[in-house]
This record gives C-alpha cells, sequence and structure tokens, in this order.
C-alpha cells in the first residue's frame, strides 16, 4: 500500500511541474504586465526569471503616491515587488 502511495504522489509531482512548466513557456501575446510606481524611463523591462516584460503603469494611472524599496533590500531577481503604488488619500486603503 505504500509504494502504491508512493507512486501516486510521484505521478501528481510529475503532473504538477508538466503543467507549471507549460503554463511558463507560454507567449504574453494579448497581455499587459503592470509593475506598479516604476518610473517610465526604467520601463519596459524583462525579468529575468519569468522573461515576462513589464511596463511601468504611468500611461495607465496619474493618481496616487508611489513608493520604493529600500535598496539595501532590494534583489535583482524581484524587480516586479521593488517599486509601489499606494493611495493614501482615498476613503479605503489596501
Amino acid at each position: 500500500m505504500k509504494s502504491l502511495y508512493g507512486i501516486l504522489l510521484a505521478l501528481f509531482w510529475l503532473e504538477a511541474f508538466a503543467i507549471i512548466h507549460l503554463v511558463e513557456a507560454q507567449n504574453q501575446e494579448g497581455f499587459i504586465s503592470l509593475d506598479c510606481g516604476l518610473p517610465l524611463n526604467e520601463s519596459p523591462y524583462i525579468e529575468s526569471e519569468s522573461q515576462i516584460q513589464f511596463s511601468s503603469d504611468e500611461s495607465f494611472i496619474q493618481t496616487g503616491k508611489i513608493g520604493r524599496i529600500p535598496e539595501n533590500l532590494e534583489s535583482p531577481n524581484l524587480k516586479p515587488y521593488s517599486t509601489l503604488r499606494y493611495f493614501p488619500d482615498g476613503i479605503r486603503n489596501c
């Protein structure tokens, strides 16, 4: 019984990996990936791990404030997470 469980578990992980790999391999045609808060002069860029092209959101929104993660905390592999746009003056904020 344990060996059957092990085989089923291995097949599950193999299938999950195959699906993830397939999804990752698709192109970006028809999609826009926005990096919220990214200045226009740093746009666009291609994220090295996923090969997704990110663009600034400045062409889509002019409100809110822009923040940036301190340089000592930035990671070159996590560039999409180094800038943000927030809205402190609204009634509801997230």
